[in-house]
């Protein structure tokens, strides 16, 4: 996929094949059996990105508090001192 315009993507091998002088020979990018495979690749690893994206999140969530809290606990000393 290639991003084109904003969130809108395109497959590079429709592209490709558009082109007058095409040759799928030189272009192995553009066969099927290669699409496949890089979505089974990406289908294999989605548990693994999934969990990492969780542990991500969650880490954000935590730092995200502590800065709250932080700025808070300032804030508040500040208006009471």
């Amino acid at each position: 996929m290639v991003p084109l315009y904003g969130d809108v993507q395109i497959r590079l091998s429709d592209w490709v094949q558009q082109l007058t002088h095409y040759d799928p020979s030189k272009w192995t990018c553009t066969s099927e059996q290669t699409e496949a495979k890089a979505t089974t690749f990406i289908l294999n690893r989605v548990e693994t990105i999934r969990s990492e994206h969780v542990r991500f999140i969650s880490d954000l969530a935590r730092y995200n508090n502590e800065v709250r809290l932080y700025f808070w606990r300032h804030t508040f000393w500040e208006l009471v001192g």
